[in-house]
């Protein structure tokens, strides 16, 4: 069931993608893209990633929906803005320091280098 449920919403956001691309009406095009963005948080619920699922649809769908209310899309963007930044904050920190720590061990003439072969 997982399985079909996986292709199911695979082939949606497929062709959703393309409709985006072969559409030529900016209406059609903003819908299919929606509908996209509906099957991706498909596969995220079926992946078990719910709140980025939800975060998903709540940060670019409902700003696509409802764009005569400027508050909301303010509100929504700086929601985007704040999950981006923590996401950078906790995945990207860890290599950061780890480096930084590399880098500080080693000899002078072999930091200025060292950041060319990140791990």
């Amino acid at each position: 069931m997982a399985q079909f449920l996986f292709l199911l919403f695979a082939i949606f956001t497929v062709l959703c993608a393309v409709g985006v691309v072969v559409n030529k009406n900016a209406v059609n095009a903003s819908i299919c893209l929606i509908l996209c963005l509906v099957g991706v948080a498909g596969l995220f619920v079926q992946l078990d990633a719910y709140l980025l699922a939800f975060v998903l649809l709540l940060v670019y769908a409902v700003t696509w929906l409802a764009p005569e209310s400027l508050v909301m899309e303010l509100a929504l963007g700086a929601g985007g803005l704040v999950v981006a930044v923590i996401f950078v904050r906790f995945v990207f920190g860890n290599i950061v320091r780890k480096n930084i720590a590399r880098i500080e061990g080693g000899p002078a003439r072999a930091s200025a280098w060292a950041f060319q072969n990140w791990k």
